[in-house]
């Protein structure tokens, strides 16, 4: 049986997935079997799943600065990859099971303080007996919005192609109220968003995201089974990363990779060592890279049809921090919650970046309203001396440093939905592929996973048109499986979503 070789660029959940569907398993003609080697820039893998720890590493106390939950009822190819990595058995131990449990789901929203104009605080609870004529608006808007608004707009895909959510309210005639102080709110804490309105964002793309995120997929209030990871979302990668490494992919880290797709039938990547240049023939090369850096790793043969979709994707770079600073929180403690969301002045044109509050003790499943918290670009700023000192998980002994980072996640614009469905076109021409969050949706794991497992088919010779996990262009009015299979939650029709082979 012949080898057949995969260059996997990017140590993220598109690299890391890919390498998991693929690495080990045979073609559907079975003359060929995959071996992976995954290469990442940086010395740790996750991509924007990171976390930060107080004490030893994979250990609490820790603040997710990027990743952080997931919706089990939803998320299905992380769900069946988390019971892979729980079931395996090495020398009598479960050394890659990842702990999860249950959070507290509730969500508080208001105005920052010093601000202008109304101060408005409420919770998810407030909704649920409203006590004003105010509350009494939002909470009858939202409960139609999460009854019908998601089902609506994905059984009708077309329709709502080009729809952005200002046109959805007011299609819908919700109130000025809920979208004002309500649904823009929510939509400014999704990371997608950049400094545009969220009424600018498309419909499309927000129903996505709910309907993963929060499970608004049928005819009812939606309830979503949300677990966060028990020992940090960089805690998931590491024993990812750990079980695809026992499986035999080869891991190359700390290296800068760059593929020459002119090389015949495959590519040649070629990278630097203390030894020098270094450079392998790879019959594929898969791409799980940032948007606007596929054309800083293909130094040759980068097709015209992929610069030109590369052309329309947008990042946005937002501070997260793991800090006690108060200031940032709704000024009642007794309201704090999970997810705090600040609603933005509308009377004057602010950045709108991504923008949330999470209380840590209730994220991580305790009914406690302290520090510390985990900010993404907090409005007003946090005090340095506020922000936690912490150690690399890398480098365990080294210094403490403040807690920190970049969160960088592609932008989703009309545009953007519409190079999703081009960039379909395009995999697998010149041997290269691509994957991570840009290539689909908002880029939760679950997307990013649904395309890696294309691509998986793709090279394995069992992709159908069918079993898509992309909106295909010339089918516009077809949802992708993994939406689908997500709707349905029922377990018969989950093993849809992995061909023969993939067990």
């Amino acid at each position: 049986m012949r080898s057949k070789r995969i260059a996997i660029i990017g140590g993220g959940i598109g690299g890391l997935s890919a390498a998991y569907y693929l690495h080990g398993r045979e073609s559907e003609d079975g003359h060929a079997r995959f071996e992976c080697t995954l290469f990442d820039a940086a010395s740790t893998l996750g991509g924007n799943a990171r976390s930060v720890y107080g004490g030893e590493p994979f250990r609490q106390p820790f603040g997710d600065l990027g990743v952080n939950d997931f919706n089990t009822k939803t998320y299905t190819l992380m769900d069946d990859i988390l019971a892979t990595l729980d079931a395996t058995c090495v020398d009598g131990a479960f050394p890659f099971r990842v702990a999860t449990a249950n959070l507290l789901n509730t969500t508080c929203w208001y105005t920052p303080r010093g601000q202008e104009g109304p101060e408005i605080s409420y919770t998810d609870a407030d909704l649920k007996e409203p006590a004003s004529p105010f509350l009494e608006r939002i909470a009858e808007d939202w409960h139609r919005f999460a009854v019908d608004g998601a089902a609506r707009v994905l059984n009708h895909p077309d329709h709502y192609q080009d729809m952005t959510v200002g046109e959805f309210v007011r299609e819908q005639g919700y109130s000025d109220d809920f979208a004002v102080y309500n649904l823009y709110a929510r939509i400014n804490g999704m990371y997608f968003m950049d400094d545009r309105h969220p009424s600018e964002m498309p419909i499309l793309g927000v129903m996505s995201y709910y309907s993963l995120q929060e499970g608004m997929l049928g005819q009812s209030m939606p309830d979503p089974d949300r677990k966060y990871f028990v020992n940090g979302a960089s805690d998931w990668i590491h024993r990812l990363g750990a079980y695809l490494a026992w499986r035999g992919v080869r891991f190359l880290t700390g290296t800068r990779p760059g593929v020459d797709a002119d090389a015949g039938d495959g590519a040649r990547v070629r990278w630097c060592t203390a030894r020098g240049e270094e450079s392998e023939y790879f019959d594929a090369v898969v791409l799980a890279v940032h948007a606007d850096d596929v054309g800083r790793v293909v130094e040759r043969g980068l097709p015209g049809g992929v610069a030109r979709v590369l052309s329309s994707f947008r990042y946005f770079s937002s501070l997260a921090l793991w800090h006690d600073d108060e200031a940032v929180m709704p000024p009642d403690p007794e309201q704090w919650r999970t997810y705090n969301i600040v609603i933005y002045p509308e009377d004057r044109y602010l950045l709108r970046p991504y923008t949330i509050n999470y209380v840590c003790a209730m994220h991580q499943g305790r009914d406690v309203a302290q520090p510390p918290f985990v900010s993404e670009s907090p409005l007003q700023g946090v005090r340095r001396d506020r922000v936690r000192q912490v150690t690399d998980p890398a480098d365990p002994d080294g210094p403490a440093v403040p807690a920190v980072s970049w969160f960088r996640h592609n932008m989703v614009s009309r545009q953007s939905r519409q190079a999703q469905q081009w960039l379909h076109q395009q995999q697998g021409v010149n041997a290269l592929y691509y994957t991570g969050g840009w290539t689909q949706g908002a880029g939760l794991h679950q997307e990013i996973m649904a395309v890696s497992l294309d691509i998986a088919k793709r090279l394995r010779g069992v992709w159908r048109e069918d079993e898509a996990n992309v909106f295909l262009p010339h089918r516009r009015d077809q949802l992708p499986l993994y939406l689908r299979v997500a709707a349905a939650q029922y377990p018969e029709t989950r093993g849809d979503m992995m061909p023969e082979g993939f067990v």
